[in-house]
């Protein structure tokens, strides 16, 4: 069965750890039926980082305690995709995208809404060598599932 591997900056891992951010936008969705499983690769970011501690995760400029473990440029966990749905490329609160920046993206064409169910942040950030990729996605592809 098909998977997803999708690529996601720091700031916007930590709002989908913290269940703040219920939607992916994206200017193209996987030929998939939902529900379908998204693996969540944290991007490679100069200014922030993603760290899970035992009982949170977040997204900060600064180096934290030995405890804490940084997730960028790994797959730091996983989501269901229940729902797809196309959109104008206006406000979609549930996404944390500002309006103005969702309108640059959007660029006067439809948006895919991915909902984001069931996520689960892994408690050790895993490789992409683990999913059968020797670099990251620029958005998102295909990747067998476990």
């Amino acid at each position: 069965m098909k998977s997803v591997l999708i690529s996601i900056r720091p700031k916007w891992c930590a709002l989908i750890a913290s269940g703040k951010k219920t939607i992916e936008v994206r200017k193209t969705y996987p030929k998939l039926p939902t529900p379908f499983k998204c693996y969540i690769y944290c991007t490679q970011d100069k200014g922030l980082s993603f760290w899970k501690s035992k009982t949170y995760a977040y997204a900060d400029d600064r180096s934290h305690n030995m405890f804490d473990i940084r997730g960028n440029g790994k797959v730091i966990g996983e989501f269901v995709c229940d729902l797809i749905g196309l959109h104008p490329g206006t406000d979609i609160p549930s996404s944390c995208v500002p309006v103005e920046a969702l309108k640059k993206y959007a660029n006067g064409k439809m948006l895919a809404r991915w909902h984001i169910s069931d996520v689960k942040i892994y408690d050790q950030p895993r490789e992409l060598r683990d999913f059968g990729k020797k670099r990251p996605p620029q958005s998102w592809c295909y990747v067998d599932a476990e």
